[in-house]
């Protein structure tokens, strides 16, 4: 049976499905730190290292950074932490002029607890107050594996494995920028996992588009 669509049809179908088809895979970077790290740490501070497989600071006194190169606007981060104790998990960050060094939100782990930061750039106040405390949910020292979920303004960490959010933070403050890692401590990370999240927009332009084409045809 000869296609119901014109050259022209079909043409805008391929170009529509190989847009949104790039647009839905989700670009993932993955770090074991095995031997060494295998993803591009900018280590601003802090002297980062890997030691038996796992990738630490040695600047404890005022803590150390260690950002990706990559900009993100909605992802998931995974990774696990040993010896848990003072350090957390950058997100939508960038270098800055702060005391700090850096700018974002920051998922922090200290003491039995997960909080958030936001922390601008420029002079003050530094990190700005502790957000969302998830109250006691592991004894220093613990092995933890940490999930944050990242969309739009919402940002949710999740602690091993369990469905339900420990602690939750809704924010305008960053709209995208990079992944990262904080230590403040002699903890360390392991099997770091960032993943992109398609946007919603993208299938509904899809359809939109295919809809179109198919009301087309009925015409003709």
């Amino acid at each position: 049976m000869p296609s119901m669509h014109t050259p022209r049809q079909i043409l805008t179908i391929v170009v529509l499905t190989a847009a949104v088809s790039g647009a839905l895979t989700a670009a993932t970077y993955t770090d074991t730190f095995t031997g060494s790290p295998s993803l591009p740490w900018n280590n601003q501070t802090g002297t980062w290292s890997v030691a038996g497989d796992r990738y630490t600071s040695s600047l404890i006194s005022h803590g150390g950074h260690s950002l990706l190169p990559y900009a993100h606007k909605d992802f998931t981060v995974d990774v696990d932490v040993f010896g848990v104790s003072n350090g957390g998990v950058w997100l939508r960050a960038a270098p800055s002029s702060s005391l700090i060094g850096v700018q974002g939100v920051l998922l922090a782990m200290a003491g039995n607890e997960l909080y958030w930061h936001v922390v601008p750039d420029g002079p003050g106040s530094p990190w700005g107050p502790s957000l969302g405390s998830s109250g006691p949910v592991f004894t220093p020292g613990d092995d933890i594996h940490v999930r944050i979920e990242v969309n739009g303004n919402d940002f949710a960490a999740f602690l091993n494995g369990v469905s339900t959010p420990v602690t939750t933070l809704s924010t305008a403050a960053f709209a995208s920028g990079r992944a990262g890692l904080y230590g403040n401590s002699f903890q360390e990370f392991d099997n770091f996992v960032i993943c992109d999240v398609p946007e919603p927009g993208s299938l509904t332009l899809l359809g939109a588009g295919l809809a179109l084409l198919a009301l087309r045809s009925r015409r003709k």
